[in-house]
């Protein structure tokens, strides 16, 4: 017998239906409400609870993880206290109240926490851009920043340590000077202000001033109360202090030779030393001013030396000496940056107006003598260089105050001829860096000739950066210069006529042997021009032989005889 069911409609206010476990129910229609006092299961990702008129909020299971899912609209939690615990309930994640703050957790402990007064994060903060204006109050445990691009500050900036010297420490890239620049804010960088900088190139450590004014100096000072400047003094440290002009003598061709003595005692330059000189040092200048002068090199000259009878007391006692010594003039590149710190404004223009007069008074009518004078001290200074490095000679002490606006050699203290070929000799006990080596004579020409420019400022335009871009102009010429000067130079003592490609890195090959094999500078040209019978193996050596064959054919080259190549290099070697 069949069963058939029918629909049955049935209507109460209140029902409790009750029926065993349904797993085939697949719908209940449209529920207005639905209390249940049991479990509600929900298979994964397919069977989620939807909510909304497009299902706008879903709430689901799949692959492991839990999701609430909306997508119009923001989902918005309301509460009073807001807590994010793990799944032992014994760890926090997040917590936060109506009205409070708001901690988040690392490892059950806050690491970020907000307040009424701002953020405060415990351990440490990173990141990789800040933008905006970071204010804070005063941290006296900040013990790195990482790398500032850059830092301006409205206040004052203090280093202080505990337990330590306090240190402010400013670094070069290796090819760049480091350097602290104290500035007012309305001049230019390169023109008002005051610079402490390291000079990478030959390791010197430098205060310079760059304000326009005349007077600018670099001055000592001690402080009563709120007065600066109590007991100021100006930084004068020129020289030695022990030269002492006597007077000047002016021959029948009306040339004038200023006379100095040396080592006659103390100046008011000389500081703590005493201001003599010891009789060895003395007859070292005599003999090698001498000889410069006869090698045909511009230079300061020796009438005589005297012993004085007293004891100079160096690292041991030593008999004292002083030295006369004449020049055209005793003017220097020091002088002129004396003369730019002076009291006096108009000391400058004097000294200039007198070096014209005494040594170019050609220039006298030009409407740019400054300039001109710069160009012409500069390339006084080129050929004197290139005299030194023709005879092997290195200047111990080629300081500003060593360097003549004449073009003589001055100061023969610390020098001597290189005997082995070595471009990083240096004949200075103190010169531990290197700075007054052989191969770096041109550089610290340059360098003193940038100072002399530096001095000249005020004379060569009122307006200072026209100035500084005058002088700019005039010093970039140096290297150029200068190398086809020594280029000239170099092939003349090797006898070289002409022009001819393959001259300059035949040149540098001879120089590179000479360095490789330790050979003599001046006795390897004067083998090459059979000057002197050299019972040396060195000069057998295989490829100093391969050189000599292409000299001996780059020779052959010259639109002149043998002899007169081998006269050349006589010129320029003796």
């Amino acid at each position: 017998m069949a069963l058939t069911t029918v629909p049955v409609s049935l209507s109460a206010t209140a029902l409790t239906l009750t029926t065993a476990a349904q797993p085939n129910i697949t719908s209940v229609g449209t529920l207005t409400g639905l209390t249940v006092g049991g479990t509600i299961s929900i298979g994964d990702w397919t069977n989620a609870i939807n909510i909304g008129a497009s299902n706008d909020l879903q709430l689901y299971h799949v692959g492991g993880n839990s999701h609430i899912k909306s997508d119009t609209g923001q989902l918005i939690i309301r509460t009073d206290a807001l807590r994010v615990l793990n799944n032992a309930n014994s760890e926090q994640i997040l917590h936060g109240d109506a009205d409070g703050a708001v901690t988040l957790y690392y490892d059950n402990a806050a690491k970020l926490a907000t307040a009424s007064g701002g953020v405060t994060v415990t351990g440490t903060l990173t990141a990789t851009t800040l933008a905006g204006t970071l204010s804070t109050a005063a941290q006296t445990n900040i013990t790195s920043v990482g790398t500032l691009t850059g830092l301006t500050t409205s206040g004052d900036i203090t280093v202080q340590k505990s337990s330590a010297d306090s240190l402010i420490d400013v670094l070069g890239d290796g090819a760049n000077d480091a350097i602290l620049n104290l500035r007012s804010n309305q001049g230019a960088i390169s023109t008002e202000g005051f610079q402490i900088w390291y000079d990478n190139n030959v390791g010197d450590v430098h205060l310079h001033t760059t304000y326009t004014s005349s007077d600018a100096a670099i001055r000592f000072h001690t402080r009563t109360g709120a007065n600066k400047a109590t007991n100021n003094e100006r930084l004068t440290i020129l020289g030695d202090g022990r030269a002492i002009t006597i007077g000047e003598h002016v021959t029948q061709n009306n040339q004038g030779f200023e006379i100095q003595f040396k080592g006659s005692g103390k100046t008011k330059f000389s500081r703590d030393g005493d201001g003599k000189a010891a009789l060895g040092p003395m007859l070292r200048e005599y003999i090698i001013s001498e000889a410069m002068h006869y090698l045909n090199i511009p230079t300061t000259r020796s009438l005589a030396v005297i012993k004085t009878g007293e004891d100079v007391f160096r690292e041991s006692i030593l008999e004292g000496a002083i030295l006369t010594r004449i020049a055209s003039s005793h003017i220097r590149v020091g002088t002129f940056q004396y003369a730019l710190i002076s009291k006096n404004k108009n000391d400058l223009k004097t000294l200039f107006d007198y070096t014209i007069k005494r040594h170019y008074p050609n220039i006298t009518k030009s409407g740019s003598s400054a300039e001109d004078l710069l160009k012409i001290v500069l390339e006084k200074q080129i050929n004197l260089i290139c005299n030194w490095m023709r005879i092997g000679f290195i200047h111990g002490v080629m300081n500003t105050d060593n360097m003549t606006i004449s073009g003589e050699t001055i100061d023969y203290g610390p020098c001597a001829f290189m005997d082995k070929y070595d471009p990083g000799t240096v004949f200075s006990s103190i010169d531990h860096q290197g700075r007054y080596a052989y191969y770096n004579q041109p550089k610290i020409a340059k360098w003193n000739l940038e100072r002399f420019a530096e001095s000249l400022l005020p004379l060569i335009d009122n307006d200072s950066k026209v100035a500084i871009k005058i002088a700019a102009g005039v010093l970039k010429e140096f290297p150029e210069k200068y190398k086809n000067k020594w280029l000239i130079m170099m092939k003349k003592k090797l006898g070289l006529i002409d022009n001819n490609s393959k001259d300059e890195p035949l040149i540098i090959e001879l120089l590179s042997w000479m360095h490789q094999n330790k050979a003599d500078y001046t006795n390897t040209f004067c083998y090459l021009m059979n000057e002197c019978n050299l019972n040396n193996e060195i000069y057998n050596e295989k490829n100093f032989i391969l050189w000599k064959k292409k000299w001996e054919a780059r020779i052959k080259l010259n639109n002149n005889s043998l002899e007169k190549s081998l006269k050349i290099i006589r010129l320029f070697v003796l």
